[in-house]
């Protein structure tokens, strides 16, 4: 459970990344600085990418952990982790599940137009 709590802490900035780069990008979008959209653009294009890398070391990490819990993979969320694992840990899972849902929140409120998360599988993980 370590190694999975390492990873949801890198996730946590990564998210902490992504909005500041969403803000950064739309504040640029508004002032009208046309030169620095692409750069704004690419800025938040990387963290995703840094997200999605993670996400795929998280699923591996989940799936040990739901082993060790003896739960099936594909119900373990975050929120069953909040609920069932030992000890100190369900308080861990339980902070990183509300930090990373107020994140969610606040990068949906910044992007434009609604569409698909950056991150589907941490939307999902979420539950």
């Amino acid at each position: 459970m370590d190694r999975l709590a390492a990873v949801l802490a890198r996730e946590h900035r990564l998210l902490a990344e992504l909005r500041a780069r969403l803000a950064a990008a739309r504040n640029v979008a508004t002032s009208g600085e046309t030169r620095l959209t692409l750069w704004a653009a690419t800025e938040v294009q990387k963290v995703v990418r840094r997200l999605r890398e993670v996400e795929l070391h998280r699923a591996v990490l989940a799936t040990d952990v739901a082993d060790g819990l003896r739960i099936d993979p594909e119900e373990l969320t975050l929120g069953v982790l909040a609920r069932v694992a030992p000890g100190p840990w369900r308080d861990l899972f339980a902070c990183h599940r509300l930090a990373f849902l107020g994140f969610m929140r606040e990068i949906d409120g910044l992007l434009d137009a609604p569409r698909r998360p950056p991150v589907p599988s941490l939307v999902r993980f979420l539950r």
